[in-house]
């Protein structure tokens, strides 16, 4: 059943042949249909602090439960919350229409309590299935906001997935239990893996459209030096030194079984309203061992009532189109791929120890080990301890250079530039 009917299931109907529902069970009503998974309340947070202005949001598990915060130079008061909370209406603030299905899906859906501390506010707040009410303040003014779930979540690994897989363009830094989310380079398909290397980071114009801070920088971890040092080494891969009004992102994608093999990406536009990804589409051509990452804002065309899923229109597969055309060129200037890789080879500054890659399999087994980066570079290990006889494979890269996949991508490449100018 949609929400329609069950609002008209429960609603009183009117001799004009209208009807009207008591805005208590419709906002009840709201908050099971409104999101589309139990963990998309994490998300909507995430568009809450961007949309406020925020210059940073923390995740974190605390003693005391979850915990987010975020900074807002914006005005957050009791009878702020006691009034938006009660109706369903469009806000002209998108903080408060982002944060109002967070609130609703917690205290309706999950049927838990929050507690809410404003920012230079002297009110601390309680709000669950027992509506909102108001706390004694028992410690100092912040000039965060802050929202805890008075319980201990088991589910931090299904909110830290929602957010790698959908808030990695958001705009400010992004924290969660422990991991820097905010980097393209968690882009799935895109980013860096153990499948795909980004091999360019561009901006792209957009008539009318006010420039925004893409992030990008390698994901979470400590780096091994000589990963460091390749970011240096490669110039393609520096990040935008101004905000912009959108991004493309090109990348390879090779696998390593026993040898390195071509994987097939498809190309795609992704579009991201407030630091959450809320639509990806599929660019018109087949998928090819280099793919094209487009990044665009959503602020423009209509979501539905989630905010968190673009409804699909016309104009939006012609801006897509649109932003292809102009990466296109892009292409064209990246170097041959074996002239690319073969300087690496030499450089002493990568190559202390000597140039050899170290690839852990699908069979290995390690205790504290993270192994974001590509098996195919000299990107090496983020981080590594205790290994349990792990199943390894070493690639030199005066080889690597030379492997007959460089020319094949390098062909790719050249193919993609030209699918992209013909959107």
């Amino acid at each position: 059943m949609s929400l329609e009917d069950e609002l008209r299931d429960d609603a009183t109907w009117e001799s004009s042949g209208t009807f009207t529902l008591d805005s208590a069970e419709a906002v009840r009503k709201f908050a099971t249909h409104a999101l589309p998974t139990p963990h998309a309340w994490i998300l909507k947070l995430v568009q809450t602090a961007v949309a406020a202005e925020a210059t940073h949001i923390q995740i974190e598990q605390t003693p005391a439960g979850l915990s987010v915060e975020f900074d807002s130079p914006q005005t957050w008061s009791a009878e702020q919350f006691a009034l938006a909370l009660t109706v369903i209406q469009t806000e002209s603030n998108p903080a408060w229409q982002h944060l109002k299905p967070a609130l609703w899906h917690l205290a309706w859906k999950a049927e838990l309590a929050t507690t809410l501390q404003l920012p230079g506010s002297p009110d601390v707040l309680l709000w669950g299935p027992g509506g909102l009410r108001r706390l004694a303040r028992d410690h100092e003014p912040t000039s965060m906001l802050r929202l805890r779930l008075n319980h201990h979540t088991a589910d931090a690994s299904q909110m830290l997935a929602e957010l790698q897989q959908h808030a990695y363009a958001c705009p400010i830094p992004l924290t969660a239990f422990g991991r820097r989310i905010d980097t393209l380079q968690n882009c799935p398909g895109h980013g860096l893996s153990s499948t795909s290397c980004p091999l360019a980071f561009r901006p792209l114009a957009l008539p009318g459209h006010a420039p925004v801070h893409w992030p990008w920088f390698p994901p979470t971890g400590k780096l091994h030096p000589r990963a460091a040092l390749l970011f240096d080494k490669l110039p393609d891969l520096s990040p935008l030194s101004e905000p912009a009004p959108a991004a493309c992102v090109l990348s390879m994608h090779l696998q390593f079984s026993g040898s390195l093999q071509p994987l097939r990406q498809s190309s795609a536009c992704f579009w991201v309203q407030h630091g959450v990804v809320v639509a990806r589409d599929l660019l018109g051509f087949a998928g090819s061992t280099v793919s094209c990452a487009l990044f665009a804002p959503a602020a423009e065309f209509k979501t539905d009532a989630s905010g968190l899923h673009l409804v699909d229109t016309p104009e939006r597969q012609l801006r897509a189109r649109e932003l292809a055309r102009q990466a296109a060129p892009i292409c064209a200037q990246i170097p041959p791929m074996a002239s690319l890789w073969a300087p690496l080879a030499d450089d002493p500054d990568l190559n202390q120890p000597p140039p050899l890659v170290t690839l852990s399999t699908a069979a290995s087994t390690m205790l504290d080990v993270l192994m974001l980066l590509p098996p195919f570079t000299p990107y090496g290990i983020i981080r590594l301890n205790r290994p349990r006889k792990p199943t390894t494979n070493t690639v030199d890269l005066t080889q690597l250079a030379a492997h007959p996949s460089m020319s094949a991508l390098s062909t790719d490449l050249a193919q993609l530039g030209h699918s992209l100018a013909q959107q």
